[in-house]
């Protein structure tokens, strides 16, 4: 039968509930023959034959429910401790009343606290915690089960020791009870077996611990056993926390890891965090081999350091393999000969390939200051791709990098300075070429993890105590040797070369950008190879510099801004980290002509002077980054004082070069700001001057107070102020008034 015909049936008269839908109310009380009389089913007495609200579902007439014995709600880790916490401030509270004390013979336990009732319950251990610091003076040595990183460095601030020791159930009683008889408990799950085997933490099994109050005698022989026993296991498929093995096998550590997270997608993420939590201390960083020192066609996947510039972030990005046969982890240069029938897609992954060089200008005294006295600045590996370096013809290293976590290559852009830590192997280099010939093979960093370098590469500090002089004699002091050594006997343009060392950009909108610095009165080379003394001088001072010396054949041949061709980018002489110096000499430029290349490249100098942005030339566009970099000019005019401007630098003592040292990097990282006071006051100056000018030519213009700002902020920061005062208003003045004399007599000449 049709739709269209059941439907013409349907109607309010034939419409009927489905049938058992609806049941005749009961009816109670109709006598006893009915079922329903007397008391109606409901019986005699009790809540039950009452009317009013009924019974909530649960009720078990008084009794405590079943949901209320046994509760179960949201997730329970049967694996987690109460922890009985001790603040710093409560455990000076009981020294200071004398209810407790502790001796390099005999530390506290969690005995005494618990006797001295400085606790009530010990749980499942003591941790100490840093709340209170400030009012713990006292050194003790003690051993709890646990102890936050601020506890840790205020007990050993005032002289103290900590080592925390790993106690289950039954070694926590017989502490309580001070019981020695038996012997102690040793961590058998990874989790605690990690974490008491790491230096940070102060646990009990770390090598670092143990070296570090092992001449203590409450040290015991069992502990070295421990740590060694457990440190060694090779079976127990646990991740290894120590720097040492990290170091020695990291291929052995990285899988060691991958067996513990196989989640291919979290993995990359994971590895970051765990390399870069095991080389988190200074001490164990320092440890890492550099790559200088290190040649992968000798010896395979080492774990190696790069303090590198970035120069080329456009290569393709390469697909690899995250998963190999057998369930195996792959990437970080593992891989397996599979054929393509065997090739699992899912499992494919991407990685980013950068390439980088090391750090353009890099003065000689960064590697030990920043590596240690084992810092290499000369690398074994041998020089690729030349035109990928901005000092064409310089020693270089450049690597091909491999970035597996995203996030970490996102950051990354071009001329980003950073340590890579990473598997050094050596190759074939990516190309986004298909070409008959075999690509080259080049060292390839496969980072593990990474560690931004500061600005400058020194870590500094702001503002600076000079342990021997005030801060005022140490800057007249470094005038004076700058003027002596690189500018013949010239105060006043030594004191503007360190106002322009110090210099960086403050914002980009409005723009407060670092002034450039020309030198007048400069002479010639007297020899095509001479380099001012000035260059010499300024690259014991900072960490980078560069020096352009300017020719007809210079412009005309060099390239100083990078361009893209064949697929990958070529390096321009201007294409630095931010933060260097560069000093453009001009005194090798004759009479002759400038192709079109030697007037791009004047452009290309004359924006980063002015902008400092530097553009960079790609097939069917130029794109502009933005640049942090210090010109200093020195113009070629006069001849009488060749002698002293180009001869070798004698330095001061070690001592006070490295105060020279921190009073520049200081200043460079501090920050200034101008009070209401002086603001209202440098504006009342600049309001008088403009009345006071005799011409509407001769009165100073906004851009004149943005550049005596600039300058105030400059000469404050070279003093290791924080904020500008009056009187380094007026000494800017001063100094204005003495460049415009000069300028002045210049231009007479």
């Amino acid at each position: 039968m049709s739709a269209t015909r059941i439907g013409s049936r349907i109607s309010l008269r034939n419409l009927k509930p489905l049938r058992a839908s609806q049941h005749n109310q009961k009816r109670v009380g109709r006598g006893q023959g009915s079922g329903y009389g007397r008391t109606a089913g409901r019986g005699m007495n009790g809540q039950k034959s009452r009317s009013g609200p009924g019974i909530k579902p649960g009720f078990e007439g008084g009794q405590t429910p079943i949901t209320k014995l046994f509760p179960k709600r949201g997730f329970v880790n049967r694996n987690e401790k109460t922890w009985a916490p001790v603040n710093l401030d409560r455990l000076q509270h009981w020294i200071d009343e004398g209810r407790i004390t502790s001796s390099p013979d005999k530390p506290i336990t969690a005995r005494e606290l618990l006797l001295s009732g400085c606790v009530h319950d010990v749980h499942d251990g003591i941790k100490i915690l840093g709340d209170g610091a400030q009012y713990f003076k006292t050194p003790i040595y003690i051993t709890p089960s646990r102890a936050s990183k601020s506890a840790i460095k205020a007990i050993e601030s005032n002289g103290g020791k900590v080592v925390c020791k790993y106690y289950n159930a039954l070694a926590l009683r017989d502490c309580v009870k001070g019981r020695t008889d038996r012997i102690e408990a040793a961590p058998t799950r990874r989790d605690d077996i990690i974490w008491y085997g790491r230096m940070r933490n102060r646990g009990y099994l770390s090598p670092g611990t143990l070296q570090k109050v092992g001449p203590l005698p409450f040290v015991q022989e069992r502990w070295k056993t421990l740590a060694a026993d457990l440190g060694s296991r090779t079976n127990a498929k646990m991740v290894s926390a120590l720097p040492v093995d990290a170091i020695s096998d990291p291929t052995r550590s990285l899988l060691e890891l991958y067996d513990a997270n196989q989640d291919i997608d979290e993995f990359p993420a994971k590895v970051t965090a765990h390399f870069a939590d095991i080389f988190a201390s200074k001490d164990a960083f320092s440890e890492i081999p550099s790559i200088h020192t290190v040649d992968p066609r000798q010896r395979d996947r080492c774990l190696v350091s790069f303090r590198a510039m970035i120069q080329d972030t456009s290569p393709s990005p390469e697909m690899y393999l995250a998963k190999r046969s057998g369930g195996r982890c792959g990437g970080w240069g593992l891989s397996d000969d599979a054929s393509s029938e065997d090739l699992d897609y899912a499992d494919l992954r991407e990685c980013t390939i950068v390439w980088a060089v090391n750090i353009p200008g890099e003065s000689e005294w960064v590697a030990s200051e920043v590596d240690g006295p084992s810092g290499f600045s000369r690398s074994v590996l041998p020089e690729t791709h030349p035109h990928k370096f901005p000092e064409l013809g310089a020693p270089h290293l450049g690597v091909q990098v491999k970035i597996y976590d995203s996030s970490r290559a996102e950051s990354l852009k071009s001329t980003d300075v950073a340590t890579l830590v990473g598997i050094l192997t050596f190759e074939p280099m990516s190309t986004g070429l298909e070409t008959d010939n075999d690509p080259p093979q080049v060292p390839t960093l496969h980072v593990l993890f990474s560690r931004p370098l500061p600005l400058p590469m020194v870590p500094r500090a702001f503002p600076y105590s000079p342990p021997k002089s005030s801060i005022e004699a140490l800057r007249d002091e470094l005038i004076s040797w700058i003027a002596t050594e690189g500018l013949a006997g010239d105060k006043d343009a030594a004191e503007w070369v360190l106002l322009n060392v110090i210099g960086r950009v403050q914002s980009r909108t409005p723009p407060l950008l670092p002034p450039s610095l020309t030198l007048s009165k400069f002479p010639s080379l007297p020899l095509q190879s001479s380099t001012p003394s000035l260059c010499a001088l300024l690259s014991h001072l900072l960490p980078t510099i560069v020096t352009l010396p300017l020719s007809l054949d210079f412009l005309n041949t060099s390239p100083f801004a990078p361009e893209s061709k064949y697929e990958e980018l070529w390096s321009g002489r201007l294409q630095l980290p931010h933060g260097t110096a560069c000093v453009v000499t001009e005194g090798g430029i004759t009479e002759g002509g400038l192709v079109e290349k030697g007037i791009m490249n004047l452009r290309t100098l004359q924006a980063m002077m002015t902008n400092q942005t530097l553009e960079y030339a790609f097939p069917f566009s130029t794109f502009a980054f933005q640049t942090d970099t210090h010109m200093n000019v020195p113009l070629g005019v006069d001849t009488s004082k060749s002698a002293e401007l180009y001869k070798s630098v004698k330095l001061p003592s070690p001592e006070t070069l490295a105060m020279f040292r921190e009073l520049i990097g200081g200043a460079k990282v501090g920050s200034v700001t101008i009070g209401d006071t002086v603001a209202e006051y440098i504006q009342e100056d600049f309001v008088k001057e403009r009345k006071a000018a005799a011409t509407p030519a001769e009165a100073i213009t906004s851009d004149h107070l943005i550049h005596r700002m600039t300058v105030a902020r400059l000469l404050t920061l070279s003093m290791h102020q924080s904020e500008v005062s009056t009187d380094i208003w007026e000494r800017v003045k001063a100094l204005e008034t003495t460049r415009q004399a000069r300028l002045d007599a210049l231009g007479t000449q």
